[in-house]
């Protein structure tokens, strides 16, 4: 039964050694996936009931005015089980609630729960993109937290600086961690991230990301982020060999999952690009991201526009300003003659554009398909006073004022 796929596999340049451990890994994560989701609902029901029969922890203040009266030591075992699983399942903005309700309930005593809860929200918050929430929160957490976890919070904090612009901010901080301990290597990873977003190839991201790598192999957030690297610079097959390395110390890493499909992808390995991203959103159904490519699979190298319509449908449930997924959906729409659906997500897809050309030829050609000529005419002169010089606008605009009126 394994013989095709060892095949499929054997033209992406694995050995049976490496072929055998893909095909393990995809399987595993997903069976692992659905006994930890199992376990997840049997220990929560377990605890629930528990609960009210145990001593609880009062809250006071705002607290009891934002969660209910009284919070049981099992309740806040479930907060920290949940919000640690969705952590690993690469769902941060889920985990939230969880962290702020363990923050809370342990704010008065201050211990170590709380500052974990603290401490994850930090990470969680610029997983999400929340970066200026995560400024604050880092800041709350500094003269509070112990030396362990300093480096850490110092290196996220560096990040939401950085992607806030405050960006001498965040280079001093990571000095403040290089020159604490110069091989730490959640800083000399992010170095190479900050290197290789300024530069596509850069010599430069490649030693911090070897430096960071001989500081601590087990860190696989370099692994993670080399891979995209290498990626990004059409390497594929050192791409994969790390994002493997990943998913062999850690099967449930969603994102390792998701970019390992892309790679597929690119390779044009369709079946385990399909199995890639199928594990990725087992994981994670909410990975708009995911569901976006898996739509491109589907439209491009599967030949299936139902289901590639269906993907894209999917991902603009969980972020309706997806313009790349409305774009790729009217196309599909476009193929099915759906020309009112079509206008409609091209319609969307210019919302936060609206200069975009390739997308504004499409929407006039969809006007032009039912009909409406004064839309499409409108249409195309909004691309001529972008562009005074688009051939195919000025032609569309000839032909149709040229065309006797009904």
């Amino acid at each position: 039964m394994q013989a095709p796929k060892k095949n499929i596999l054997s033209t992406m340049g694995l050995s049976d050694a490496e072929a055998r451990f893909v095909v393990r890994a995809v399987v595993m994560s997903t069976v692992i996936c659905a006994l930890v989701i199992a376990g997840f609902w049997a220990y929560s029901y377990f605890i629930v009931e528990k609960a009210k029969k145990e001593v609880t922890v009062p809250l006071s203040g705002a607290n009891a005015e934002t969660f209910s009266p009284e919070v049981t030591a099992f309740d806040l075992e479930a907060h920290e089980f949940a919000a640690q699983r969705y952590m690993q399942s690469g769902r941060p903005g889920a985990a939230l609630s969880h962290l702020r309700r363990i923050a809370a309930a342990a704010k008065d005593k201050e211990g170590q729960p709380a500052l974990n809860a603290l401490y994850n929200m930090v990470r969680a918050q610029v997983e999400i993109g929340d970066f200026g929430e995560a400024i604050v929160t880092a800041d709350r957490l500094i003269p509070k937290i112990g030396d362990s976890l300093m480096p850490s919070l110092l290196v996220r904090k560096a990040i939401a600086l950085y992607n806030v612009k405050r960006y001498e901010e965040s280079s001093s901080t990571l000095r403040e961690v290089l020159d604490r301990n110069p091989n730490n290597a959640e800083a000399l990873c992010f170095m190479g991230e900050m290197e290789a977003a300024a530069q596509t190839r850069s010599p430069t991201a490649e030693r911090f990301f070897r430096r960071a790598l001989a500081a601590d192999s087990n860190y696989l957030e370099t692994k993670y982020q080399f891979a995209r690297y290498f990626e990004n610079n059409g390497d594929y097959n050192n791409a994969r060999a790390l994002l493997l390395q990943v998913l062999a110390k850690d099967p449930l890493n969603v994102r390792a999952h998701a970019r390992l499909g892309m790679i597929y992808y690119y390779g044009k390995d369709a079946d385990m690009a399909l199995q890639s991203y199928l594990t990725a959103l087992a994981l994670n159904p909410s990975d708009y991201n995911t569901l976006y490519n898996l739509g491109e699979l589907y439209r491009t190298l599967l030949n299936d526009n139902e289901k590639a319509l269906a993907a894209f449908v999917k991902a603009l449930e969980y972020n309706p300003s997806h313009s790349e997924a409305n774009y790729k959906a009217g196309l599909v729409c476009v193929e099915n003659e759906m020309f009112k659906e079509a206008i409609r997500y091209f319609e969307a897809s210019l919302e936060n554009d609206r200069k975009n050309i390739r997308r504004l030829l499409q929407l006039a050609a969809a006007y032009e398909r039912i009909s409406d000529r004064d839309t499409a005419l409108s249409v195309y002169k909004e691309i001529t006073d972008i562009d005074p010089l688009n051939s195919i606008a000025i032609q569309k605009i000839k032909y149709i004022e040229s065309e006797p009126k009904e």
